[in-house]
């Protein structure tokens, strides 16, 4: 039987072997034609850049379909205030027509109470 001290005991009681190696972050060593914007024909480039560019062409129309969908609330907007202003107004002519339509019911109510009590005398 092997004898230990304290520590090497300590050792062995905290030693926790790895599940899974640790991963460098992979370095790509393939290349791919990338021949976009102002790059001349046969350009290559890593698929990290690769990525790299496709994240902001991502993020580009994401924004212009943001710019997209704020211009097309503007139009609705706009079609719904005029559809508002059309409401109003035609509100406000058929309650002109209604406050002309009992006035003269008033009147013709007058007019035939005159003929009736004219009868009467």
């Amino acid at each position: 039987m092997e004898v230990i001290n304290e520590q090497e005991m300590a050792a062995r009681l905290d030693f926790r072997s790895p599940l899974h190696e640790p991963k460098e972050p992979p370095v790509s060593l393939w290349c791919i034609p990338f021949e976009y914007g102002g790059l001349r024909k046969g350009t290559r480039i890593s698929i990290s850049k690769a990525k790299e560019i496709a994240a902001e062409l991502r993020a580009a129309v994401a924004e212009e379909e943001k710019l997209e969908l704020k211009r097309a609330f503007d139009r609705e907007k706009e079609r719904a205030d005029e559809a508002g202003k059309r409401n109003m107004k035609a509100m406000e002519d058929n309650f002109r027509l209604e406050q002309e339509v009992a006035l003269l019911k008033r009147r013709l109510r007058h007019e035939y109470g005159k003929k009736v009590k004219s009868k009467k005398r």
